[in-house]
C-alpha cells in the first residue's frame, strides 16, 4: 500500500516525510501538490494509493473538493483519507467528516509532534489495514 501526501507547503511535506520515515512507516510515499495534480494522480491508478494524507489550503482546488471527488466522482469511498489542516474549527471538521473523511488531525508545527502524528496515524491504520506496515527498514519515497 502506498500513501499519497496532498501538500502544497514544501515545509509541512517535508515535515510529514520526515516524521513518517522517523517512525519507520514502510510505505512508498507520493506527494501531489494541489488538489488538481492529487486527483489526476488517484485517477490514472486508483489502487495504488492505500492512504491519502489531505490538506485543506490547496491551490487550484482546495482539500474539501478534492475529498468530495475522491468519494463521488472516483468512487474511492472505502479509501481512508485522513484530513490534515491547522484549523481547529468545529466546523471545519464537521465538513471534512459529512465528505467523508476517515478522520481530522490538526497539523503540528514541529518535528517532535509531527512525529507523535505519524505514530498515531500508523498505529490506528496497521490495526485497520493490514497492508499499512511498520517497519524498521528505510521508507521509499517518491
Amino acid at each position: 500500500m502506498e500513501i499519497l501526501l496532498v501538500e502544497d507547503s514544501e515545509h509541512d511535506a517535508e515535515l510529514a516525510c520526515r516524521s513518517l520515515y522517523r517512525y519507520h512507516l514502510a510505505n512508498r510515499v507520493h506527494r501531489a501538490a494541489d488538489g488538481e495534480e492529487a486527483i489526476d494522480f488517484l485517477s490514472a491508478d486508483p489502487a495504488r494509493i492505500g492512504l491519502v494524507l489531505l490538506d485543506l489550503r490547496l491551490p487550484k482546488m482546495d482539500g474539501f473538493e478534492v475529498l468530495a471527488k475522491i468519494r463521488n466522482e472516483l468512487h474511492l469511498t472505502n479509501l481512508p483519507v485522513i484530513v490534515l489542516t491547522g484549523s481547529e474549527d468545529p466546523a471545519t471538521l464537521a465538513k471534512a467528516r459529512a465528505l467523508g473523511a476517515s478522520s481530522y488531525i490538526v497539523k503540528p508545527v514541529d518535528f517532535p509532534k509531527m512525529v507523535e502524528v505519524a505514530r498515531t496515524i500508523g498505529l490506528q491504520w496497521q490495526l485497520l489495514y493490514p497492508r499499512f506496515s511498520v517497519d524498521p527498514a528505510t521508507p521509499h519515497r517518491a
